[in-house]
């Protein structure tokens, strides 16, 4: 909702009065008596009681667990990093994600070349459940190693809900990293398995990795098995199974779990300054605060479809893949999200998938907007977006002249949410709040139980 007034006092959106009695952000905050538009008193008592505020969030975000007695232990001695919160608490992430069962679409992928396919809550247990025999079977276990080398179809979200599902850790890199730098990050951890295709398209050209990951394997130290996805020339002395029959079509889908604070993924710095350091995110942390950002912040509900363009080696792809905890249905798009078309750029790829899948929400960067407003593209006139309810970036500071952008060429009626984190955190310092209206140029609000 916006008017020119608005514009020109900085206001570009104020939420609608479904958002202002259906978001969840606004429903706990008439449970806690407050005005829903009254959000800084709501941080305020979000942060004066942890104990109390993360066991109410483990109950009404609806985490899937055993939650132990104990929420919040304080160490006086060491008040940040001897803290721990749910000491008792047993859970498993990919029990959370895949708590959707029958005939619904759970998630959907998509790719540059119009290649469109959707699984269902059952199909995507069983092959999760077999890709999981397979771990099993190569001896993964709780806190084992898992790494990808995988474009963002779906191959990589079951490598994901497979190892999560036994308690082992996993962790990716992008197929277009080089030979050095997959081993600089992957190598570190010493993964006991590795899944990856050799053959993948991005930005109109075909690609073949098949000799770089013949010498990963022989380079990464401790690995027993390459999982091939799709044809391949790859050749290595250990086992290289094909993904399709890896492990037993009937096995069982059983969840592992494993203590709030045991690993679950491994993340990597940028290696600007130096060689990858790894980042080491444990289950329960990474799950509860994803939880909240979704349904408190971003105001995700059972069965919207959201988008975050991202590759698997970006934190954002775990947090896109984390919204299925809260109902919602990932689409993962493989590709550029600006290709050539006969000689000329084409920026319809996202919007397609936008005005396509009735997407609730999209997220992208401040660059790639700012190529498509140098490009003369106006996403608007040419699809329906009537469906999409809040567009969201991060990657880097969002300029106020994009705001305007964003109210003229997208639409004036959806919400917009300029959030800052990082891989360090696997979440926000800075983000939305559905119930606070947005302001040209400035990000909106400090997330609920953190005293950034």
């Amino acid at each position: 909702m916006v008017n020119a007034n608005m514009v020109k006092n900085d206001i570009i959106w104020t939420p609608s009065q479904d958002v202002l009695e259906n978001s969840a952000l606004a429903k706990l905050a008439r449970k806690w008596g407050l005005d829903p538009r009254d959000y800084e008193a709501m941080h305020r008592r979000s942060i004066a009681d942890l104990g109390a505020f993360w066991g109410e969030m483990w109950d009404v975000l609806g985490v899937i667990g055993e939650r132990g007695e104990v929420v919040f232990q304080p160490d006086p001695n060491a008040w940040m990093t001897g803290a721990k919160f749910f000491p008792d608490a047993r859970v498993n992430m990919a029990e959370n994600l895949l708590r959707q069962t029958g005939d619904a679409v759970v998630a959907i992928e998509r790719d540059e070349a119009g290649h469109r396919a959707e699984i269902t809550a059952d199909a995507l247990r069983a092959r999760v459940a077999q890709a999981a025999d397979g771990l099993r079977q190569a001896g993964v276990g709780p806190g084992d190693r898992v790494g990808v080398v995988l474009p963002n179809r779906f191959e990589s979200l079951i490598s994901l809900l497979a190892a999560t599902s036994l308690g082992a850790v996993w962790t990716s890199c992008s197929p277009d990293f080089g030979t050095q730098a997959i081993l600089d990050r992957i190598g570190q951890v010493r993964p006991k398995v590795v899944m990856a295709q050799a053959r993948f398209r991005y930005g109109g050209r075909d690609h073949d990795i098949s000799e770089r990951l013949s010498e990963i394997a022989a380079r990464m130290e401790g690995l027993e098995q390459l999982v091939m996805v799709g044809e391949h020339s790859v050749e290595t002395a250990i086992p290289t199974p094909d993904f399709a029959s890896y492990g037993d079509p009937a096995a069982p889908l059983t969840f592992t779990r494993v203590g709030f604070s045991d690993p679950v993924y491994v993340l990597y710095t940028s290696g600007t300054t130096g060689a990858p350091k790894a980042i080491v995110h444990r289950t329960g942390g990474v799950l509860i605060g994803m939880m909240k950002e979704h349904q408190m912040h971003c105001d995700m509900r059972p069965g919207d479809p959201v988008l975050w363009y991202a590759n698997n080696a970006w934190m954002m792809y775990h947090w896109l893949v984390a919204t299925m905890a809260s109902g919602a249905v990932p689409i993962l798009y493989d590709g550029a999200p600006i290709v050539k078309k006969a000689g000329e750029l084409d920026g319809t790829p996202l919007w397609n998938a936008v005005a396509e899948e009735k997407l609730s929400h999209l997220g992208v960067s401040p660059k790639y907007l700012a190529t498509l407003a140098d490009m003369g593209y106006e996403p608007a006139r040419d699809h329906d977006l009537s469906a999409l309810r809040w567009l969201m970036s991060s990657g880097s500071p969002m300029a106020p002249h994009q705001y305007d952008w964003i109210v003229e060429k997208v639409t004036p009626s959806e919400g917009y949410a300029s959030i800052s984190g990082g891989t360090d955190l696997m979440g926000c310092f800075l983000i939305g709040a559905p119930t606070l209206p947005v302001r040209r140029g400035t990000l909106t609000a400090k997330p609920l139980g953190m005293a950034t």
